[in-house]
């Protein structure tokens, strides 16, 4: 028995059936179906023509319109709460790449605009490195987040920062220095970091719980380091007295009772929930929506392929009508439509137009149109 000839579009691979279809460019791209139906490929080939149609299989397309601001505007929220002195750096970066797509963000054209902050703006390379950090974290964390698909940025090298930059207070420069700051809060953060190891941001972000004056052997709880390991760091005498010598600050409301704190908590954790819950339907309804579009594309390419055989098939009869539809007195020249005048010119036109429509029909059934 002759085997079933596969569609165009499909063939197999041991037992297994494989596609081809041309991409949004032009290339012919090769995937397996991981299946061993016919109808079933076939169903994945028009989904995939579909698919491409719409720009939804390769995934370097859909980021095309997707423009900076939006990545920027995504990544926000969760950088400046955790590093607020990065507020004051994102005026010259909204003014060198706001409004751009996101595709235009070459490695050359960041590299350009880090040149000219250092060359034109006279910025050290220090402060050079942190604009490419803010790049760089902001394309990082799209991509991880599935919002793009490259980050120009890595390609760019930190600006090598000069040794030395870095130097010890004297005494007397220390002394000047705490002289000089007459806010006791600030007088307060400059001597605990002069007197510990903690970083600026490690101190500023926090909490009174986290602070422990009292005991043998007061120290500062930090559960998030840049390194990632918690640590606490001891403060010394001098570091107490200036910490406990600071304003009070209430930070609970006197209108809400304890009791109640239990149930606003409660209130926030199923609030989290619902806004999972909405994400969640919100992506299904997407995909469902997607769905629909794929299927009603699939349909309707079905649809207009019918409907293209049937004019392929009637144009040569149509033509034929029409030519022999023409109104020509065969008396006035021979050459005037002599067939005409023939025994069996009915049936000859007849038998042209089937033997035409026979050889279309069995085009179509060789090429599985039909």
């Amino acid at each position: 028995m002759k085997a079933r000839r596969l569609p165009r579009g499909v063939y197999r691979r041991g037992d297994v059936l494989w596609i081809r279809f041309k991409n949004t460019d032009g290339k012919l791209t090769r995937e397996s179906t991981g299946q061993r139906d016919v109808k079933v490929a076939e169903s994945i080939l028009g989904k995939r023509r579909s698919e491409v149609a719409m720009l939804s299989h390769f995934p370097s397309r859909k980021f095309e319109q997707v423009g900076f601001d939006d990545l920027l505007k995504a990544w926000e929220p969760a950088h400046l709460r955790k590093t607020p002195s990065f507020s004051y750096l994102l005026p010259r970066v909204r003014d060198a790449f706001g409004g751009m797509k996101a595709r235009e963000m070459t490695t050359e054209k960041v590299q350009e605009f880090l040149d000219r902050l250092k060359d034109e703006d006279s910025l050290s390379a220090s402060s050079v490195n942190h604009y490419r950090t803010i790049l760089n974290s902001i394309l990082n964390e799209a991509v991880r987040h599935g919002r793009y698909d490259a980050n120009p940025v890595r390609a760019i090298h930190q600006f090598r920062e000069p040794p030395g930059r870095d130097r010890f207070l004297s005494v007397e420069e220390f002394r000047l220095l705490l002289e000089k700051c007459k806010d006791p809060e600030l007088r307060t953060v400059i001597l605990v970091l002069c007197v510990t190891t903690l970083r600026l941001r490690e101190l500023l972000n926090r909490k009174w719980s986290e602070v422990h004056l009292d005991g043998p052997a007061p120290y500062i709880a930090v559960p998030h380091t840049k390194t990632g390991v918690p640590k606490k760091t001891p403060l010394p005498r001098v570091a107490v007295e200036a910490l406990k010598g600071l304003p009070p600050i209430r930070e609970e409301s006197p209108l809400i009772r304890n009791e109640t704190k239990i149930f606003l908590r409660d209130c926030y954790d199923h609030a989290i929930q619902l806004m999972d819950m909405v994400e969640t339907y919100r992506e299904m309804a997407a995909s469902l929506f997607d769905e629909y579009l794929s299927a009603v594309s699939n349909r309707m390419n079905e649809i207009m392929k019918v409907l293209t055989i049937m004019a392929t098939i009637f144009i040569p009869l149509t033509f034929i009508a029409g030519l022999y539809g023409m109104n020509f007195d065969r008396q006035a020249s021979p050459f005037n439509m002599p067939e005409l005048g023939w025994r069996f010119g009915y049936p000859a036109a007849l038998a042209v137009m089937a033997a035409i429509d026979g050889y279309l029909f069995y085009r179509f059934r060789k090429a599985r149109w039909l």
